[in-house]
């Protein structure tokens, strides 16, 4: 199954301010949550207040999101340094 890829506002705008290298690391993370949004070695669960979202590690960056399977649909929050993503 194939999921639409939606980007909030805030995170667009970190994807669209990075450098061409991150940039294309987070593209190329943003078509693997297309086709497997919960199943890859990059992904992990997140816990306690934080439940109910997932994590893609790019680097030192971290991809924060949620799964809408009713609407096959991933929502990238956040795009964040990994020293800042979970506060």
């Amino acid at each position: 199954m194939i999921y639409k890829v939606c980007l909030t506002a805030k995170a667009n705008k970190v994807y669209s301010e990075a450098d061409s290298v991150l940039r294309k690391k987070i593209a190329k993370c943003l078509k693997i949550l297309q086709e497997t949004p919960k199943n890859h070695p990059q992904i992990k669960a997140l816990k306690g207040e934080f439940a109910g979202k997932y994590r893609f590690r790019v680097g030192d960056c971290r991809v924060i999101y949620i799964v809408d399977d009713s609407q096959s649909q991933v929502i990238v929050l956040l795009i964040e340094h990994r020293s800042q993503a979970y506060r």
